[in-house]
């Protein structure tokens, strides 16, 4: 017959409880690495619109004014 001493019992205790840790850690880990590759996967592109055939292409440098042109044209 095997006979269990206090000690053997609260290690045993104590690997059972670390190890439901572990796995709600684990649980909690990969379901938060799910929720945030499907946020990223959700989330809307916005892809600019091609100028139509004829039309100048807009350009980033040069479409606004200078602040003196701006000061200068109001008066």
């Amino acid at each position: 017959m095997k006979t269990n001493n206090t000690y053997s019992l609260l290690v045993n205790s104590e690997e059972k409880s670390r190890s439901i840790f572990e796995t709600a850690v684990y649980g909690l880990v990969v379901t938060s690495m799910a929720f945030a590759a499907f946020a990223f996967a959700s989330q809307s592109v916005t892809v600019p619109r091609m100028p139509k055939t004829g039309a100048p292409a807009a350009s980033a440098v040069g479409t606004t004014p200078a602040p003196q042109q701006l000061i200068a044209s109001r008066g």
